[in-house]
Formats: C-alpha cells, structure tokens, sequence
C-alpha cells in the first residue's frame, strides 16, 4: 500500500532552499559576484519556489510547513557553510577518511 506522508517541516523545501543557498554560498566565496551566479541564484530561486508550491498544490503541505522547511533550509546550509572546510580538512588529515565516511554515513542513515 501507498502511503503519503504530511508533516512539518517540508523537507522538500528544506532540501532544495538547502541545496540551493549552499551553491549559492560556495560559488559566492570561490568565484565572486558575477553575472553567472545572479543568472543560475534566480533559476535556483525559482525552483524552490516551484518545489514549495508544488507541495502547497498538491495538498501535502500548509504554509507552515513551507515556511519551517525554508528555515530549516537556510538553518542547515549556513551550518554546512561554516563547517565544510573543517570537515574536509580533518578527512584529509585521516589515513583511513574513506572508511570514516562509509561509517559516518551508515550511522546516519541508522539514525534516520
């Protein structure tokens, strides 16, 4: 049987307002202001834009949940943001980084 899910918060808008903003963010530090990032900021705007009515359209989501997904969002890429370089700095530091991740991401998942 098919089961649908309704829930707070959206991680369909989590995850995409997450993904978007962390590119955003990553590109912004790398590469500067430029007029291919406002260009591919607004497409990536855009589609959570479509991916948060599409939830609202559907029926699967109130504004609310959109609303707390985009916090959670924004919340978890500037949390990324800030810790992506300590991370990346300790997995080359470790001689056995591709078995920590493997661990790490299996723990994880266990949690979820």
């Amino acid at each position: 049987a098919h089961t649908q899910e309704w829930g707070l918060p959206s991680t369909h808008t989590a995850n995409t307002v997450c993904l978007v903003l962390y590119v955003m963010i990553w590109a912004l530090r790398f590469d500067g202001l430029s007029n291919t990032l406002i260009l591919w900021s607004i497409v990536g705007i855009a589609w959570c834009i479509l991916v948060s009515y599409g939830r609202l359209y559907l029926g699967m989501h109130s504004p609310v949940d959109i609303f707390a997904g985009f916090v959670l969002g924004v919340g978890l890429a500037l949390l990324w943001s800030i810790c992506d370089g300590l991370v990346d700095w300790l997995l080359i530091q470790m001689s056995n980084a591709a078995l920590t991740q493997l661990g790490a991401a299996t723990a994880i998942l266990a949690i979820y």
